[in-house]
């Protein structure tokens, strides 16, 4: 799903978005070098910003706290 940052976007103090930056969310996908399952990342995502093509990994618990202070808006 996409969300668009209405204002910076922060996870553990770490700019992850700037107004206007396009961040596309999904379900964090099991890192395969790591033996990782479904279970292991049960509650992660992983989150790119569609605007500088950086990759971070966080929370869906960051992401929905963000969302119910509106910092994230969904777009398209």
């Amino acid at each position: 799903m996409k969300y668009i940052c209405k204002e910076d976007f922060k996870i553990n103090e770490i700019l992850v978005g700037t107004k206007g930056d396009v961040l596309e969310i999904t379900d964090a996908i099991p890192d395969e070098n790591f033996n990782e399952t479904i279970e292991d990342v049960k509650g992660y995502c992983d989150i790119l910003n569609i605007n500088t093509n950086q990759k971070y990994n966080a929370t869906w618990f960051n992401v929905n706290c963000n969302l119910a202070v509106e910092n994230l808006v969904r777009g398209e």
